[in-house]
């Protein structure tokens, strides 16, 4: 275990020299009012609020208490981030073990699942802290639930069941746990019956409500062309494979192929990998071991395969393969075990040297050799904004995304000119991407030319005709010219599309007490407040409105 996390260690640790970036870090983190008291209240608010549409209340409270005791000093961050890295690493050889794996397979594995490059992700960046945390407790979860199989243990279903709904309450993806919790039953031969099924409502009565929360304000719209949403689910389901396989060309950033069809090579080529993949799957189902590795992919990874793609931002990311490559993980130490032995007594009977064993090792130690480099150049990808953007607008399939993650950061940063530049770019080389129009129009407006801002929250529409965003700003731009009717037209549609948006009602709000409508624009800011609750800017603004109206009464 040592030698597993002096090497992790080792591997990850240019990223303690990190700081932070603008690809989600503000919003989760530093901009995050939640994250800067540990007073009962904020407590509280934490656990009623979600962090860009994503309910992940045990994610944001490890960053309060880290902002508690150390403010905003990236090091801390990043330094909780490899810990909990070396501590799934630690539970994965532990569940290896129990499920029973020798030493050396349960290792190789779990080295595997340390040092793979598409990891990197999940470690080097601040903002998915939430992937780490709920590996932990999720690995923690399935450990107890292995060992409440071998031993009855009540005590270990009552540890799996809490772990699972610390687990979910650090990030969405935990969902899966049912699920994987009934492969781990197949896995062990366990008799399907009543008690069975009873176990698995019990997780699904924590986790299917907390997941919803999340999931209710990300409902997706197929793709109205059926062909498409086939493909584009088999592309992102077969790209994680392939990564994982061959994990060269990785980036924070992928585009979706374009055109979706069987005439892209790379829509052509994943369909076909599909159908080995599926041929495979039939010809070994009876390995358990093959089953199993498999299953926990599938049933893991199965709710981000993509049926529709919004605008091509974010559909796949190395990050979502954090877990779901466990059991890939375990089953590779499995075969690199029985292969050692299958070659070991192969030259026993041959009454050879030891040649081939030492040639099989030293290409094994190879293997990983490459991929630590890998990893650990990986690191330095997310060690800033420079890095990172530069990294990415590297990969020529991605330009347009770069361009447009660059612009918003340079946005977050108040340079608005390069951020224009930037999303004019991404324009330029994707004509039909809503968001860009939309950043684009934000800064229009900021900069008073109401023209183009509307002409740019025009387009974004009609590319994206459900974008409540783009309602909302647009919204107030007809606010700031005095067209209240068409002004409040496109708030309520935001409002409509995305009724957990505080911001569309402070700007609804803000019109109604424009025009003298105090009641309801109190009933807005209240709205707001139970959205966002401890905003002191609301409640400042809600009680000029309570000014206002007790002003009309009297």
């Amino acid at each position: 275990m040592f030698f597993l996390w002096a090497v992790t260690f080792s591997v990850f640790s240019p990223m303690l020299a990190g700081q932070f970036t603008a690809l989600d870090d503000p919003g989760h983190l530093l901009e995050n009012p939640q994250v800067i008291s540990l007073a009962p209240e904020n407590i509280t608010a934490i656990f009623r609020t979600t962090v860009n549409d994503t309910y992940i209340p045990l994610t944001v409270l490890s960053f309060a208490v880290e902002h508690h005791f150390f403010g905003f000093q990236p090091f801390v961050y990043h330094w909780d981030n490899l810990l909990l890295h070396l501590f799934v690493v630690g539970v994965l050889f532990g569940l290896g073990r129990r499920m029973g794996l020798s030493a050396a397979a349960a290792g190789a594995g779990s080295l595997l699942f340390a040092v793979h490059p598409m990891h990197v992700e999940s470690v080097a960046w601040v903002t998915e802290r939430k992937d780490v945390l709920y590996a932990f407790f999720y690995m923690l979860a399935l450990y107890q639930y292995y060992r409440y199989l071998q031993r009855g243990n009540r005590s270990a279903f009552a540890f799996s069941a809490a772990f699972g709904f610390l687990s979910i309450l650090a990030k969405p993806m935990a969902l899966s746990l049912p699920l994987v919790l009934c492969l781990f039953d197949i896995f062990y031969g366990r008799k399907l019956n009543g008690r069975w099924l009873a176990e698995k409502l019990v997780h699904a009565a924590y986790v299917i409500p907390v997941a919803w929360i999340t999931a209710a304000l990300h409902q997706r719209r197929l793709m109205d062309n059926w062909a498409e949403a086939a493909l584009t689910a088999v592309w992102s389901f077969v790209f994680y494979i392939r990564k994982f396989i061959y994990p060269v060309d990785l980036s924070p950033l992928y585009a979706t192929p374009s055109p979706v069809s069987l005439e892209n090579p790379e829509i052509l080529f994943s369909v076909i990998l599909f159908a080995v993949y599926a041929a495979c799957l039939v010809r070994y189902r009876r390995n358990r071991w093959f089953f199993f590795a498999n299953g926990f992919f599938i049933a893991s990874v199965f709710f981000l395969v993509r049926l529709r793609t919004s605008w091509g931002l974010h559909e796949v990311a190395d990050r979502f393969m954090y877990l779901p490559s466990a059991g890939f993980c375990l089953l590779f130490g499995l075969g690199v075990e029985r292969l050692f032995q299958r070659v070991n007594a192969l030259e026993l009977r041959a009454g050879a040297n030891k040649r081939a064993t030492a040639s099989l090792a030293l290409g094994l130690a190879l293997v990983f050799t490459v991929l630590s480099i890998q990893s650990y150049r990986q690191t330095k990808v997310w060690e800033n904004d420079t890095t990172l953007w530069a990294a990415v607008i590297q990969k020529g399939a991605t330009d347009r995304l770069a361009y447009f993650a660059r612009g918003k950061m340079y946005d977050e940063k108040g340079d608005h000119v390069n951020a224009v530049a930037d999303y004019t770019m991404a324009i330029a080389l994707g004509p039909k991407f809503p968001r860009a129009y939309n950043n684009r129009g934000i800064i229009y407006g900021k900069r008073g030319d109401y023209p183009r801002a509307l002409a740019d929250f025009d387009r974004a529409l009609a590319l994206y005709p459900e974008f409540a965003q783009a309602y909302n700003n647009r919204g107030l731009i007809y606010f700031y010219l005095l067209e209240d009717r068409l002004a409040l037209e496109d708030f309520n549609k935001a409002i409509e599309l995305r009724p957990r948006v505080a911001s569309s009602y402070v700007n609804r709000a803000r019109l109604f007490g424009a025009t003298g409508q105090y009641r309801r624009a109190v009933e807005d800011f209240t709205r707001a407040l139970q959205l966002e609750p401890g905003s002191a800017a609301m409640q400042k603004e809600r009680a000029e409105i309570y000014r206002a109206l007790e002003g009309v009464v009297k």
